[in-house]
């Protein structure tokens, strides 16, 4: 008896594959989408194995020859972007047949899908997400393979970004080396040895300029003009006069960080936000000002808890068709406890919130809000009810509610109010050149560009009033340098009022007079008289005079424009829940207390935890309260270091000191710590000029090692251990100011001297 053959069935193959685009636009190295090779899961999004698409503009197009049967597609592409593949029979009209959604772990992911489909014309375009689009690979098949998703051809590609690292490594080496050479006195001909830095500047400079627009290459770039500079506050201070820079050399270094720094902070100009309706790039921060503009304009209605409640509201009401299965699909943080709630659970709150409207306010509110669900897209737009949002002090919405209350929203408007921040933060650096002098705000403003802190996927230009609160802080140190105690005090009121917990500066102009206080009854053992009080503490006792005067004005006008209701009370309440919950872009001790490698967004990622950041709250709730005594430890540790500190300091070095204690007793997000480049004017203590030259180069150069240290943490995905990581950097470098300082007030101002022995009495 025979025995029958049988034949294997060759699994099908793509239909485009090794197939080259028929069509393409804004598309680099398209000959990669249909190679057949896979990045591995989790890889870099830009490498020479994935194809970029520049803009939402871009796209590809494949002729199939004739109408094919489409059954399944699958496609690698960045993590956090949104694809759209595109069918047509003509060329000419196209219908979706798969919009390639966004996935929640980082790097490169595949996605896949089965579809039922017929097209001749194939085409694939990205949107919305960071605007960052990259895409490995692209497969359409008319019959499925049998084991779905396929086998892959995987391979590590090299980052482009491993690219730009090795010129930006060549460049700071022939630089710092010229630095390190470079004397005053030496001959001319010595500077040919600028030369080779100048070439690998001008090769680094062209490979930007071919990836442009990017916003991820300035890790790097950051930290080669940290190095730069911290070199540079060594060699000034600390090597002998005969290795001396020359001054035209120092400040044209200075100069030039200092003005590629700003390039970096602000993306070298790159439109960061993608509008979903014109689909382009746009300077506004809609994710932001979906928060601040509502809050700002109707915050008579909406008060601190009915933002989210009612953006849903106007939502449903603007889109026909929003049915109550699709609400009971929409997630939303309830404002009230900051618990997530169903969209469904919450038809009584939405009423009740849309009665607080007039009829005209609830139309003119649906009217804005609509042009942020239209920017943004559906998708984005009820993510967003998931934040912690209007959440600003009251003191923040008086100038915002004065400058929004009646504009309404539109990209014209925010795009002229996102420009208020970028001239109050060269206003702050024109004031500490007069008060402090160019050199010392060259330093600061490369500190203040080379800093991650300032940095949560995006920089905050874009945002409305997001940087007033720290201009204001810094216009106060200049101001309490000049003199002017009574302004610069309300302008750290200000700044504490805006953001609540730069009060640490404000509530240190007490400092010095507590340690008169303390002198004085050391020395006659009674505490001193008022009077006394503001003969000798004069400068102090004007600035606490300011700060109330400006506490009480703001008071006042709150009180004008919201009433009493409702405001401050609510406001605290709302703060006080919001403390209460861990955030994965929180700097602070709290972060590392909290922390356990087994709970991080990356751990749980691992287990498959299906609801992972409710459950990474929970985790870092309960972690933190076990850990509580070691969190209230190093504060008491830290603050009694700061106030041993104060002593004997000019006031804006004591208001400074006090801001050191910010991430030991709170755990505000990574953006507000971005005042660090301040921190070196604290060091100009009193004396000879060579140690105030001393220390604020060793002060320079620490906060130059931090930014350093920071670009390397940029490398983690997970923001959660990235963060983690950089509280861990932030308290050794806050530590290690705060030791230096007490001990040096310590030497200088000793709070117990050795009594002197008593003379013998004259016979």
């Amino acid at each position: 008896m025979a025995r029958a053959e049988t034949t294997a069935r060759p699994e099908p193959q793509s239909l485009i594959a090794g197939a080259l685009p028929s069509r393409s636009q804004g598309v680099k190295n398209p000959n990669r989408l249909t190679d057949g090779l896979y990045s591995n899961e989790g890889d870099e999004w830009l490498t020479d194995v994935t194809s970029r698409f520049l803009s939402a503009r871009s796209f590809v197009e494949y002729d199939l020859g004739s109408a094919r049967t489409i059954r399944c597609a699958l496609t690698q592409a960045d993590n956090n972007d949104v694809y759209i593949l595109s069918g047509s029979q003509d060329g000419e009209k196209w219908q979706p047949l798969w919009r390639v959604g966004a996935e929640p772990n980082p790097g490169m992911r595949l996605r896949n899908q089965k579809l039922e489909a017929s097209a001749r014309y194939v085409r694939l375009s990205a949107t919305g997400g960071d605007a960052l689009y990259s895409v490995g690979e692209i497969a359409l098949y008319s019959e499925c393979p049998s084991i779905w998703p396929p086998e892959l051809v995987r391979t590590r590609g090299v980052a482009v970004a491993d690219t730009v690292v090795t010129k930006v490594v060549f460049f700071a080496i022939f630089a710092a080396f010229f630095l390190l050479v470079h004397r005053r006195k030496a001959a001319r001909i010595h500077y040919l040895l600028i030369l080779p830095a100048l070439a690998a500047g001008w090769m680094l400079a062209v490979e930007l300029a071919h990836l442009y627009p990017f916003v991820d290459q300035e890790p790097s770039l950051r930290a080669l003009l940290a190095v730069l500079v911290g070199l540079l506050a060594l060699k000034e201070a600390f090597f002998k006069e005969e290795a001396a820079p020359h001054r035209k050399v120092v400040l044209g270094t200075l100069v030039f960080c200092a003005v590629a720094a700003f390039a970096t902070y602000w993306h070298f100009g790159t439109l960061q936000f993608f509008d979903d309706a014109k689909g382009r790039n746009t300077l506004v921060n809609t994710a932001a000002m979906r928060d601040d503009f509502p809050t700002a304009k109707y915050f008579r209605e909406l008060r601190f808890d009915g933002l989210n409640v009612a953006a849903l509201a106007a939502y449903a009401d603007n889109t026909p068709g929003f049915t109550t299965d699709r609400l009971a699909s929409v997630r939303v943080r309830d404002l009230g406890n900051n618990q997530m709630r169903l969209g469904s659970e919450l038809n009584d709150e939405m009423l009740k919130v849309r009665a607080r409207f007039t009829s005209e306010r609830w139309q003119e509110f649906k009217r804005d809000m609509k042009y942020f669900s239209d920017t943004m897209g559906e998708a984005d737009y009820l993510a967003s009810l998931q934040d912690h949002g209007g959440d600003a002090t009251l003191a923040w919405l008086v100038p915002a509610h004065l400058l929004l209350g009646h504009l309404h929203a539109s990209e014209a408007t925010l795009t002229a109010t996102a420009l208020i921040d970028p001239l109050l933060i060269l206003l702050l650096f024109f004031v500490i050149a007069r008060t402090f002098g160019l050199r010392v705000m060259l330093y600061l403003a490369v500190l203040w560009g080379t800093s991650d802190f300032s940095v949560f996927g995006t920089n905050l230009l874009g945002a409305t009033l997001r940087q007033d609160w720290l201009v204001a802080l810094g216009l106060g140190v200049c101001a309490l340098k000049s003199g002017r105690s009574l302004w610069g005090g309300a302008l750290l009121a200000y700044a504490a009022l805006v953001r609540v917990f730069p009060s640490e500066a404000a509530l240190f102009l007490a400092v010095p007079i507590v340690w008169f206080a303390v002198d004085q009854w050391r020395e006659h053992r009674r505490l001193p008289r008022l009077a006394d009080v503001r003969a000798a503490q004069r400068p102090a006792v004007r600035a606490l005079g300011g700060a109330v005067v400006c506490v009480a004005g703001a008071l006042l006008l709150c009180l004008a424009l919201f009433g009493a209701k409702d405001t401050w009370g609510a406001w605290h309440q709302k703060t006080e829940i919001h403390e209460s919950g861990p955030s994965a872009n929180n700097v602070g001790m709290r972060n590392v207390v909290s922390f356990s490698g087994e709970y991080s967004a990356a751990g749980l990622s691992r287990k498959n935890v299906l609801d992972l950041w409710p459950e990474w709250e929970r985790l870092q709730r309960a972690t933190f309260s076990a850990r509580q005594p070691l969190y209230y430890l190093a504060f008491l540790l830290a603050a009694a270091l700061a106030l041993i500190a104060c002593r004997g300091r000019r006031l804006e070095q004591v208001c400074l000191i006090g801001l050191l204690l910010v991430p030991f007793y709170s755990c505000p997000p990574n953006i507000y710590l971005h005042f660090v480049f301040l921190l070196p004017l604290i060091v100009a203590v009193a004396g000879a000029e060579a140690e105030r030259e001393r220390n604020f180069a060793a002060a320079v150069v620490l906060l130059a090692l931090l930014a350093v240290c920071q670009a390397f943490t940029a490398a983690e995905q997970w923001n959660d251990l990235r963060y983690t990581d950089q509280s861990i950097l932030l308290l050794i470098a806050f530590g290690m100011i705060l030791i230096h300082l007490a001990r040096q007030s310590w030497r200088a101002a000793p709070l117990w001297k050795k009594k002197e022995p008593e003379s013998e009495a004259e016979g």
